[in-house]
């Protein structure tokens, strides 16, 4: 398969590194409303801009995708996606 590498503002993005999102772990941080999936250890990262819903996290040096930031997770992500919210509700649930 072949590789494609998109640049965004400065920022080249290895599209073939967008799997590593189905392993990494959600981080919730509550009083900032933000969700992180991230890579067990964090990784240095530059943030791509997507609809102003999602920002992909991309290593600068290879363009590989390290992780995905959603702001405003709750009171407005959920909110624009209700299909997502009832998997949410469990896994929150699942670590209190």
């Amino acid at each position: 398969m072949a590789r494609t590498i998109m640049k965004f503002d400065n920022v080249q993005m290895d599209f073939s590194t967008m799997d590593n999102i189905k392993h990494f772990a959600p981080v919730y941080y509550g009083n900032e409303d933000i969700l992180f999936l991230r890579p067990d250890k964090p990784r240095p990262a530059t943030s791509i801009d997507c609809n102003g819903e999602i920002w992909i996290r991309v290593d600068p040096e290879n363009g590989e995708v390290v992780g995905l930031e959603i702001d405003d997770f709750e009171a407005t992500f959920l909110k624009r996606h209700p299909e997502l919210a009832e998997a949410w509700a469990e896994e929150k649930s699942r670590r209190h």
